[in-house]
């Protein structure tokens, strides 16, 4: 009888133990996510705005620094004050456009893929439920390696926005 009840209490605690793990282990809970995105302005100046439940608190720039400027990833020069391009900020908040080509993206690092976005993020309001940023200065700019490439978040193109782990798919449409 006592094995049995030691049995069922290890079984209990192992339970317990994998749902803290889950917890832990990050990324979007039930309770975090985007319930829409509004596109507003004019393409080469677009101000996004995120709406959802539980998206946290506003993430920290990662890395603490500007993107631009930095090679080998961001070798161009600023030309404007640094605030003006933003920053990244890991994987907790990000736009990635897919149907460009070359494909691009905004706001993101993740060093393990050698990936540092040169397209930085200003955040101008970070609630739980709302997030509202524009893309930095970089958007707007040639890069050194072709003076002609341009980033465009185009009227209908398939993009990614993330917020604290929550992940949203959605095609642009400015209103």
């Amino acid at each position: 009888m006592l094995v049995r009840r030691c049995g069922v209490v290890f079984a209990v605690v192992a339970i317990v133990a994998l749902m803290v793990a889950a917890s832990l282990a990050g990324g979007a809970t039930s309770a975090e996510r985007i319930t829409g995105v509004a596109f507003h302005g004019p393409e080469r100046n677009p101000v996004v705005t995120v709406s959802g439940l539980g998206l946290g608190s506003r993430p920290n720039p990662n890395p603490a620094y500007h993107p631009l400027g930095h090679p080998p990833l961001c070798p161009t020069p600023p030309t404007k004050p640094l605030a003006a391009y933003g920053f990244d900020y890991g994987t907790m908040l990000y736009v990635d456009d897919r149907s460009q080509a070359p494909p691009w993206a905004a706001g993101r690092y993740r060093p393990q893929l050698r990936e540092l976005d040169c397209i930085g993020l200003i955040v101008t309001s970070f609630s739980s439920d709302k997030v509202v940023f524009r893309l930095g200065a970089a958007y707007r700019e040639p890069t050194s390696d072709r003076a002609s490439r341009r980033y465009d978040l185009a009227e209908g193109d398939t993009v990614i926005i993330g917020v604290n782990g929550a992940r949203f798919t959605t095609r642009v449409h400015y209103r």
